[in-house]
């Protein structure tokens, strides 16, 4: 779970974003206009595939789009059976905190309870099981959400920071901005998060939703993920961010 300091600085990025008559927020003097700082781009953690049942300390990596993108395809079939028949150990994964321990026990969980789902011929990764197990579970909610947001609150961006899971830094370094990235952008344009997941992975319409979501959040900063494994994890995280922002919202709901 995240802090409360983590959740004042995120509302503070989006109100500096957000259109002011929404926020009742201050025009700035005429002439005044700083753009902001020019940030180094966000490195999206590589795609770290283990065998199901085997725990890895360093697994080998996917450096092949082609290859992530068939990964992630058969890691999402067997997330959506899974929430057939064991929705409660999906929700439970996306609990853990990020690269820990207890997110390694919670995979071989869900790998060891297939019923009949292929995870017994499945090469997993915990990071895209993670955004399998959103995608699968958002299937399942109604929510209306504009493609782009006009307001939002410090309540909301609390619930939401909140629901977040936390992150192992002595096992990772790199999920937690990745993170903070996609927290913003889900908070500014969830409906067009959401086009981008609906998508099929790898596709022509997945490059068009990816790029019409980045353009929509500049300000979120900038990541290097336009192509490859590194979308594909890039999605994976952006999937459960929404799920976490959707299960905070009020008018989140399942169908």
């Amino acid at each position: 779970m995240r802090n409360p300091p983590l959740a004042r600085a995120l509302f503070a990025a989006v109100l500096c974003v957000l259109p002011g008559p929404a926020l009742a927020q201050k025009a700035p003097p005429a002439g005044s206009s700083n753009p902001p700082p020019i940030r180094p781009p966000i490195r999206v953690p590589r795609v770290m595939p283990v065998r199901p049942g085997l725990l890895l300390n360093r697994p080998p990596l996917i450096d092949d789009g082609t290859a992530a993108v068939t990964l992630y395809k058969s890691t999402l079939e067997f997330a959506h059976c899974m929430s057939r028949s064991h929705p409660r150990l999906l929700a439970a994964l996306l609990e853990k905190p990020v690269s820990s321990h207890a997110e390694e026990l919670a995979v071989d969980r869900l790998l060891r309870r297939t019923s009949g789902c292929p995870g017994g011929r499945l090469e997993v990764s915990a990071r895209l099981l993670r955004g399998a197990a959103a995608e699968s579970i958002l299937d399942n909610f109604a929510v209306p959400a504009p493609d782009r947001a006009t307001q939002v609150n410090s309540a909301q961006v609390a619930d939401f920071t909140t629901a977040m899971p936390s992150v192992d830094r002595t096992r990772d370094r790199n999920s937690g901005n990745v993170q903070r990235f996609i927290e913003c952008q889900v908070l500014l344009a969830p409906g067009l998060a959401r086009n981008f997941i609906s998508t099929e992975p790898g596709s022509s319409k997945a490059e068009e939703a990816a790029t019409q979501l980045v353009a929509a959040t500049t300000r979120c900063g900038n990541i290097e993920a336009q192509a490859g494994p590194s979308q594909i994890a890039y999605r994976s995280f952006l999937a459960e961010g929404l799920y976490h922002w959707t299960r905070a919202s009020a008018s989140g709901r399942f169908s």
